[in-house]
């Protein structure tokens, strides 16, 4: 009888665990909505927005290899402002108080493409709202149409020279005629 118990016992408090584990369907729509205020932050280069959802421990790590922690990255946030994001993939596992989302998203300045970047980024909840506490951001590598700007904008500065150059020519002919 006391195995039996024992056992009941045991079960019940893995159960319990188990189902601690697990944040409740309102504290994942609240992380959704924070989530969405922090990307809204950026494109509206509001950094008092984006300073009170973080939390004072925040730290970045972006694709471009900075380094920074929450005032720096409050300081920056003004940059953004006119940016829009697709998140193209998301995931989010939660562990006790923790969250953590993985994914993908696309930055775009005026549909631009300017950045295509896996994440990881990571939630705490604390004081009854979800604080905003780490970014770790890879380029998936650059934007496929990178080469065509690139040509783009060479052709021009070619283009350019062969008018300079034209008109310089002009200039001496015109000057060794009088």
């Amino acid at each position: 009888m006391k195995k039996k118990i024992c056992f009941l016992a045991m079960f019940l408090i893995s159960v319990c665990i188990a189902l601690s584990q697990q944040p409740n369907e309102q504290l994942k729509a609240q992380l959704e909505i924070t989530e969405q205020k922090m990307f809204d932050c950026f494109s509206n280069g509001d950094k008092k927005g984006f300073a009170e959802i973080t939390g004072g421990d925040y730290l970045t790590i972006n694709a471009d290899g900075t380094y920074m922690g929450k005032q720096e990255a409050v300081n920056l946030i003004e940059k953004f402002k006119g940016s829009t994001n697709k998140i193209i993939q998301k995931e989010t596992r939660f562990y006790n108080d923790i969250a953590i989302t993985t994914g993908r998203i696309k930055f775009y300045i005026k549909s631009l493409l300017v950045a295509d970047v896996f994440f990881t980024q990571t939630w705490v909840f604390k004081d009854n709202r979800w604080l905003f506490i780490g970014w770790q951001g890879t380029m998936t590598g650059q934007p496929k149409n990178y080469p065509v700007y690139i040509t783009l904008l060479l052709v021009m500065i070619l283009l350019g020279m062969a008018l300079l150059i034209k008109r310089v020519i002009r200039k001496r002919e015109k000057n060794h005629s009088n």
